[in-house]
């Protein structure tokens, strides 16, 4: 509901991201994740979820970078 309301809204994006995720939901997690960290400066927490998902997806160089962007 909170994503409804407010896209861009970065701890919903994150969440419904972490319930994709755990769902087996990969590639609409990540894009979850991705339009959470759009914002300007998004939490670390979303920045890491971005990049674990990143590397789950083999996407090892964006992963580093959002890793290094979260820290």
């Amino acid at each position: 509901m909170a994503v409804r309301l407010d896209p861009a809204f970065a701890g919903g994006q994150n969440a419904l991201g972490l319930l994709f995720r755990q769902t087996g939901r990969g590639v609409e997690a990540l894009r979850a994740f991705e339009a959470a960290a759009r914002r300007n400066h998004p939490p670390q927490s979303v920045l890491n979820s971005l990049a674990v998902q990143y590397a789950d997806l083999g996407r090892n160089e964006e992963a580093l970078a959002a890793f290094a962007r979260a820290i």
